[in-house]
């Protein structure tokens, strides 16, 4: 017997209109494209001018064994869904750097520390210049103070320690 392997949702034309919508409403006419990229985070790129969303960056919290959850009231029963969701949220977030944040002056540890923190800064802007993403910003905070595996202190140097802490902080 053969298994049949379909595509992932996010190869799909739908997938990628829904990416748009998501972003273009927020940064027109800012010339910023959008794009699905597995593997290595979701993030915005000032030199590119590009929003980059993985949408399997929040997989690693399995997420997807808790199911059927809500999501900002709506069911979500697959994994697709959710992962659809995550796509969703992490686009409007990147969508919020392109109208507000400024590129770093920094980079390493600071970086990190600088865009942990202005990440809830970018959440809390989207609050009131585009509440249609609120709900899903603090769903997604609700899942991740479930289910993000804190690390194990003793495996972490102290200043990776911190710097997870003030990640974790935010949400």
């Amino acid at each position: 017997m053969s298994v049949v392997k379909t595509m992932p949702w996010w190869y799909r034309a739908n997938a990628k209109k829904a990416l748009e919508s998501w972003v273009r409403p927020l940064i027109a006419p800012r010339p910023y494209t959008a794009r699905y990229e597995v593997g290595e985070g979701s993030f915005m790129n000032f030199s590119s001018r590009e929003i980059v969303v993985d949408p399997t960056a929040w997989d690693f919290m399995h997420v997807a064994k808790y199911l059927p959850l809500t999501w900002n009231g709506r069911r979500v029963d697959t994994e697709a869904k959710l992962q659809w969701r995550f796509s969703r949220t992490a686009a409007r977030h990147e969508a919020m750097h392109v109208l507000f944040s400024v590129p770093p002056e920094c980079d390493g540890i600071l970086h990190y520390l600088v865009n942990a923190l202005e990440d809830e800064w970018m959440e809390q802007l989207a609050r009131f210049f585009y509440p249609a993403a609120w709900g899903d910003f603090v769903t997604r905070a609700r899942l991740i103070t479930k289910y993000y595996p804190l690390p194990n202190p003793e495996t972490l140097d102290r200043g990776s320690l911190m710097l997870n802490r003030c990640l974790y902080h935010r949400w």
